[in-house]
């Protein structure tokens, strides 16, 4: 028998770790709580919503624990309210409290978080976002590392089911954008289809600086600017995307 230790430390409260151990069974709590109960926050009269995630979850996880999707876009959306000026209200909407509310050892982060009290579960530390947009902001897949932190995540009700796909020939080829974080194999399975050597040399032709940007126009989405002296060949076709103009890049 393996008792716990007394530090917190990220393991301990992670659901996803496996032990590394030979024939090792973990010890775990579970709550009767269900993803049926997460709260969510719809704070405008968009398709956003926006929840918490638990410990050691990402935002794709909890997005889709409410049947939402995670991507770019709904991370991006919920920047405005999730700055020092908003944090507060968008986690007492979560059924949580930023307490203390803002002092000075509660650091911006790139991406919003709430570190939850060790004896009064219901509150914790506010981080707000910073204003630089990084990577991480918007990751549907990065995890905190801190203990006992819970993302403050932006969904979107926009499902796979609407994920745009672009069919150029005869053949079966099709073509898919990825969300932000996302691989090739992911997009292409959530239109049920398969990422394979032969499909990512088939769009080859349709991923070239001639044909490049109507791939992108059908995938609903703008080169803009189209090609500039900036615009670097890729070993993998990419769009980034604009800051402020999420429809193009």
């Amino acid at each position: 028998c393996y008792p716990r230790e007394e530090s917190n430390n990220t393991k301990s409260f992670d659901c996803n770790f496996v032990s590394k151990k030979e024939r090792s069974k973990r010890i775990c709590g579970c709550s009767a709580t269900s993803d049926e109960e997460r709260k969510v926050y719809k704070p405008d009269g968009s398709d956003l919503s926006i929840v918490l995630t638990n410990n050691g979850e990402n935002c794709d996880e909890a997005c889709k624990g409410k049947n939402l999707t995670c991507n770019w876009k709904s991370l991006f959306d919920a920047v405005k309210y999730t700055n020092t000026e908003t944090i507060q209200n968008t986690v007492t909407q979560l059924g949580m409290k930023c307490w203390p509310k803002m002092s000075n050892e509660t650091a911006l982060k790139s991406t919003p978080e709430l570190k939850v009290n060790e004896n009064n579960t219901d509150r914790g530390y506010c981080y707000p976002r910073e204003e630089s947009n990084n990577t991480k902001s918007f990751d549907c897949n990065f995890v905190s590392k801190k203990e006992r932190s819970k993302r403050i995540c932006g969904c979107s009700a926009t499902s796979d089911e609407e994920r745009k796909v672009y069919k150029p020939d005869g053949s079966d080829l099709s073509i898919v954008l990825t969300n932000n974080g996302e691989n090739c194999d992911e997009a292409c399975k959530g239109k049920n289809l398969t990422c394979n050597w032969k499909s990512l040399f088939d769009a080859v032709k349709y991923t070239n600086t001639e044909t490049i940007q109507n791939t992108v126009t059908q995938l609903g989405m703008k080169c803009w600017p189209k090609m500039s002296n900036e615009t670097a060949l890729k070993s993998t076709p990419e769009l980034k995307v604009n800051e402020n103009n999420t429809d193009r890049g």
